[in-house]
């Protein structure tokens, strides 16, 4: 099973924490077109230049970020690490992330995502300023 990324639709991203949108195309879901094991999803996501994708926390699952293109902030726990290309972010079960744009092109990444268990759930963490 394979599709290419034009035949993809774009999506809006819900996370409530978001700072303006940000997107991602959803490639692969667990229980559509016959996708089975632990995998979630893989989205292919775009954060454009003064976005972020919401800080937020995976409660039973993990989630592999891969930065294709443009560059920006990490937000990894209490911490802000700088991205671009070819960098690779493990995000643990029970960490809190997110990904700011402080660059002026898109940041483009693969996002895979691997649940732990049966379920899992995402909690939004707001930021105190």
């Amino acid at each position: 099973m394979g599709y290419t990324r034009a035949s993809v639709p774009f999506t809006r991203s819900v996370m409530p924490t978001n700072k303006g949108t940000t997107y991602y195309q959803r490639a692969f879901e667990r229980g559509v077109d016959g996708v089975t094991g632990p995998w979630e999803c893989v989205d292919y996501m775009t954060i454009p230049a003064g976005t972020q994708f919401g800080r937020h926390i995976h409660d039973g699952s993990e989630e592999l970020y891969v930065i294709l293109k443009g560059r920006g902030t990490a937000l990894l726990d209490d911490e802000e690490h700088a991205v671009g290309p070819g960098d690779y972010l493990m995000l643990r079960d029970q960490g809190c992330h997110g990904l700011r744009n402080d660059g002026p092109d898109n940041i483009e990444l693969l996002c895979v995502c691997v649940y732990l268990g049966a379920s899992h759930r995402l909690v939004p963490v707001w930021d105190e300023k």
